[in-house]
């Protein structure tokens, strides 16, 4: 028997600005597999999410801040020093780091650092530069 398909978190049509057409769309919230995942398959659920360039935590629809607002722990790094992500991202269980600028040599000390399982749930790397 097979597992029902993860429902989309919305489905509309779209304009297309380039073509003035219009299109049938499935928008698909990314935090939303991982809460599938969890629900389908605990054994290999960590409920640990990551977030690099974490920003305040919450604005342009952080598809990690539904996951921490469900009780996930994880990590929240930015480079910048915006004092709401510590406001915006309360739990103990989310170690958040300001001002940590993310490169390819300190990726790794960053998430062990902060605990990060050898698999989390979700990763979204946002990063400029």
């Amino acid at each position: 028997m097979s597992e029902p398909p993860i429902p989309p978190a919305r489905r509309g049509v779209l304009r297309s600005p380039v073509d003035q057409r219009d299109y049938d769309v499935v928008l698909f919230a990314p935090h939303s597999f991982a809460l599938e995942i969890n629900a389908r398959q605990p054994r290999f659920a960590t409920r640990y999410a990551v977030n690099l360039g974490a920003g305040d935590g919450v604005s342009c629809n952080d598809p990690v801040f539904p996951l921490f607002r469900d009780g996930f722990g994880g990590l929240a790094v930015e480079g910048g020093t915006d004092a709401a992500l510590e406001a915006n991202l309360p739990s103990p269980g989310i170690r958040k780091l300001l001002g940590t600028i993310i490169t390819p040599a300190n990726v790794a000390g960053l998430l062990g650092g902060g605990n990060c399982p050898q698999s989390p749930d979700f990763l979204k790397l946002d990063i400029d530069g």
